[in-house]
């Protein structure tokens, strides 16, 4: 990974950190009780693929599946330093499933059986014109609070990217967004 890239996952998780505690002021604010904490303070990180599904691999060899989990394991580590509670839906180079689709269902089983404050799904995107490049975060386009947490994301990672950044995008087609309760 780049250095540019750490210093983005550093203060991803700072801002991460600062935007899940608000969230777990303003739940508890409007409950009118304590929740338990350990479930507002959870982040569940989902590094895309694994297995036999390599996801999209670089022209340098780079392999999908790889770089998302190593992105993941360090993103987990700066949120556990700041007292965020990690779950990762995978620590090695395994899929949750056989087949992709029964991976996908496991996934988001395992995401709305924990009722996580957050879930990420980590991915690569290629595209075929060289031109089209840079970070970019999508959110369930009927989701509020997606779109704030992807605004809050794509700003941290503009602040240390030094490449193009696009803009954060709304879709309601990806099972993940759709499926996930989170």
């Amino acid at each position: 990974l780049s250095m540019a890239a750490i210093v983005g996952m550093i203060i991803l998780s700072q801002k991460a950190g600062t935007y899940l505690a608000e969230k777990n002021k303003q739940a508890t604010e409007t409950s009118g009780k304590l929740q338990k904490e350990d479930s507002e303070k959870l982040v569940v990180l989902d590094s895309g693929h694994g297995g036999r599904d390599p996801g999209k691999i670089g022209v340098n060899g780079t392999v999908e599946k790889e770089l998302n989990l190593k992105i993941a394991q360090k993103v987990k580590h700066y949120l556990e330093d700041v007292g965020i509670s990690v779950l990762m839906t995978r620590t090695e180079d395994a899929g949750m499933a056989e087949s992709q689709v029964e991976d996908l269902k496991a996934r988001v089983k395992l995401i709305n059986e924990e009722k996580p404050l957050l879930a990420v799904c980590i991915h690569q995107n290629s595209y075929p014109e060289a031109s089209v490049f840079g970070t970019q975060v999508f959110y369930y386009a009927h989701s509020k609070e997606g779109e704030e947490a992807a605004r809050l994301m794509q700003s941290a990672l503009q602040e240390v990217e030094l490449q193009k950044n696009r803009d954060i995008k709304a879709n309601d087609t990806y099972y993940m967004l759709k499926k996930t309760e989170a």
